[in-house]
């Protein structure tokens, strides 16, 4: 016969360890075009057949707020784009920079 745990014992919680990399997303490389306040970029990424590029509004992630990466324009990133924000006729694509190169 099993014992039933004390009502007064607190029960360990269970974390769901969410990475980006469970979500169906796309990855591209583009050039940081402008800067705003905060950890906020405008990241333009060439596109091929001489097609107009593509403006991510892209934020950084939390990693690289942690360890204080610099940013500026200018620079190359790689940027993860969710297929379900591609997918909506919002002007404003939305993005997340996970790397520096």
């Amino acid at each position: 016969m099993q014992k039933k745990p004390s009502p007064n014992r607190r029960r360990r919680r269970q974390y769901s360890h969410t990475s980006s990399t469970d979500k169906a997303t796309i990855v591209f490389e583009g050039k940081v075009v402008e800067t705003f306040p905060g950890p906020s970029f405008n990241v333009e990424v060439e596109r091929k057949n001489d097609l107009l590029p593509i403006i991510i509004k892209a934020n950084l992630k939390s990693m690289l707020i942690k360890r204080k990466v610099l940013i500026i324009k200018g620079d190359i990133v790689i940027v993860e784009v969710n297929i379900d924000d591609m997918a909506t006729e919002d002007k404003v694509i939305k993005g997340l920079i996970v790397q520096r190169k």
